[in-house]
């Protein structure tokens, strides 16, 4: 990975997706928002890829076993994780990756 990744951390509700799109609107083409995976059922307004790349709980586990992770944690027993291809991806594409993480 070419640069270190924007990390936005704090509890639910506190702005971080606020203070996010306002960083990718000011410097556009510079962040991009890493896309999470997940164990959860997809909403209805998600597109895949776009808001979650969704997996089953058997893939996941495989990609916690094989490192894939930077992080993960589990939220009202779903998992949530930061896969290092999808920063790779973005650092690849000359972006620096903003990864957003609840507290």
């Amino acid at each position: 990975m070419r640069g270190k990744p924007f990390i936005l951390v704090g509890p639910s509700g506190v702005g971080k997706n606020t203070l996010l799109l306002e960083v990718l609107k000011k410097y556009e083409g510079i962040f991009e928002k890493k896309v999470s995976y997940t164990t959860r059922p997809s909403k209805k307004f998600e597109k895949e890829g776009n808001n979650y790349y969704l997996i089953s709980k058997e893939e996941f586990q495989k990609k916690i076993e094989n490192k894939d992770f930077v992080e993960y944690r589990e939220i009202n027993g779903h998992l949530y994780g930061t896969c290092k291809n999808e920063l790779r991806r973005i650092s690849d594409a000359g972006r620096i990756p903003i990864i957003e993480v609840d507290t």
